[in-house]
């Protein structure tokens, strides 16, 4: 077995096991013992590690080894505001470009899958229903670089929304709703209604444990 195709392996087993969960956030992987797991050398390991770390979902630090990655209030109201600021100026660059339309052939398209998914997929399926609705504002611009940007950060947004839902019980049938709502603003050209839409959608949920607020 050629080097690459083991390290793509491993690469793709402990990719999978972080964003199902069963590494968790902030938690120390082992090297030895995930080398041990697989009868390899540290070689394919390390290669694969720095996959995950050109991923967003782990970091090596030479102090205290390998950690999935991990968030906090601040953290991810910071997030909050890049993605803003992503998702926003997409929809500014397809109202000035004339894409409305390549925007709402994207979204009526993604609706769908998301209904799908809140019909009969795992939580884990319905986060990603939802980022790849909001990809559509994305993807309308037809701009690799605005493509890529997101594309390479799509599974650690997913592991910040997961830590952002933790012990919340999530109203999908309101999702649905507010989905239908922003397809409905973008065709109407109701700019402030999906301004609005799209910055409450990620708005933090998680509360500063000292004064009960995001700092």
């Amino acid at each position: 077995m050629k080097a690459i195709t083991l390290k793509q392996q491993i690469y793709q087993i402990l990719k999978k096991r972080i964003l199902e969960g069963e590494y968790a956030l902030g938690g120390k992987l082992n090297i030895d013992i995930i080398r041990k797991e697989f009868s390899v050398s540290l070689a394919p390991v390390r290669e694969a590690l720095t996959l995950l770390v050109k991923d967003n979902l782990v970091v090596m630090n030479p102090n205290t080894g390998v950690r999935v990655i991990d968030f906090d209030p601040k953290a991810y109201y910071e997030l909050t505001d890049a993605v803003n600021g992503l998702l926003l100026g997409a929809y500014e660059i397809c109202c000035r470009r004339n894409k409305k339309q390549i925007l709402l052939e994207h979204l009526s398209l993604r609706l769908e899958k998301f209904l799908e998914s809140v019909a009969s997929g795992t939580d884990r399926e319905k986060f990603y229903a939802i980022l790849l609705f909001d990809r559509c504002f994305v993807t309308a611009t037809e701009n690799n670089m605005y493509i890529d940007i997101f594309d390479n950060r799509l599974d650690y947004l997913y592991l910040a929304y997961r830590y952002n839902h933790q012990n919340r019980s999530i109203d999908w049938e309101q999702a649905i709703r507010r989905n239908k709502i922003l397809l409905e603003a973008v065709q109407a050209d109701k700019i402030d209604i999906v301004r609005d839409i799209l910055y409450e959608r990620i708005s933090p949920h998680i509360a500063d444990e000292k004064n009960g607020r995001i700092p």
